[in-house]
């Protein structure tokens, strides 16, 4: 999992990832509290490769936002920060 791009952002994003072994894999967004805000891939089958994801985030609010990638064995996150 890699560090979205650009960071901080208005209103889209883009955040990189690889996968070593196929695997159902499932890309979430928290906000601050630990609150699941957003499902972007919901526990989807990937080959292995590189995957880059387009975010939106223009139901959300300006902050602070955790990205969390988990493929049933490891489960990675990373900061993201909107602004309005």
């Amino acid at each position: 999992l890699s560090q979205n791009y650009p960071n901080p952002f208005n209103p889209e994003t883009e955040i990189n990832f690889s996968i070593s072994i196929p695997s159902n894999i499932s890309l979430n967004i928290y906000n601050i509290n630990g609150e699941l805000v957003d499902k972007i891939i919901n526990n989807e089958y990937y080959n292995s490769g590189k995957f880059s994801i387009s975010y939106r985030a223009d139901k959300l609010s300006s902050g602070v936002y955790i990205y969390e990638l988990d493929n049933g064995r490891n489960v990675m996150t990373k900061k993201m920060i909107y602004l309005k």
